[in-house]
């Protein structure tokens, strides 16, 4: 059961990834920039999605909304653009 239960989380995560990196959004700290910014958003972002995933495992919806409450609590502020959501975070 255990095994099951490991299984179906991982396949969530990844969907879920695959979610975020096709809808993503620019997002960018004032706080941060270059190599710091890439380092802590890189964590950051980890940290959100696994957070999303555990909270609301079935519901992709609810997981991008948490995902994105979580940044912003982290002090990332996202940028729309033209083209769709990326993750970055430095503007284009």
């Amino acid at each position: 059961m255990r095994q099951l239960v490991f299984t179906v989380s991982l396949t969530l995560l990844l969907l879920a990834l695959l979610l975020f990196s096709g809808c993503s959004r620019a997002w960018y700290h004032t706080d941060l920039s270059g190599a710091a910014a890439d380092k802590q958003f890189a964590k950051d972002t980890d940290t959100c999605k696994f957070n999303a995933l555990d909270l609301y495992p079935l519901d992709k919806r609810q997981q991008a909304v948490q995902y994105e409450k979580c940044l912003r609590e982290k002090g990332w502020i996202p940028q729309r653009d033209y083209d769709g959501y990326r993750f970055e975070t430095k503007p284009r």
